[in-house]
């Protein structure tokens, strides 16, 4: 299947990071509670103040699938290009509440906006 993002969208591939991938359910970081204690309920039940999980997720890795064509302008008569950096074949950084999940072909994928995307990631040469 060919897919092309609108836009100034990217398709970021995900790669399997330890600790935050489950082959049965996908994507699992930080949907668990990971703290010892009392149950979600239980705390809820005793009127404790709860702290939401959403700051304990770490980023996501990838690589860059597909783009957009850019953005338009906003007065609509040219298109703004993207960063000649984002090209399929990169690796990025992209944050984990971001963009839209999707799975192509049994693989997990995001797309995201061009903006969305924190840093290029590098291999360190041996």
């Amino acid at each position: 299947m060919k897919y092309t993002p609108t836009a100034d969208r990217v398709l970021v591939e995900l790669e399997p990071m330890p600790g935050y991938w489950n082959d049965e359910s996908g994507l699992q970081g930080g949907l668990a509670r990971t703290d010892a204690g009392d149950s979600l309920e239980q705390e809820q039940e005793q009127g404790l103040l709860v702290r939401p999980d959403s700051g304990d997720e770490m980023p996501l890795y990838g690589t860059i699938r597909a783009r957009g064509p850019g953005r338009w302008a906003k007065k609509g008569l040219r298109r703004v290009p993207m960063d000649p950096a984002i090209v399929p074949g990169q690796r990025v950084i992209i944050p984990w509440a971001t963009g839209t999940e999707l799975t192509i072909g049994g693989i997990y994928h995001r797309e995201v906006c061009e903006g969305d995307i924190l840093a290029f990631a590098e291999d360190e040469a041996a």
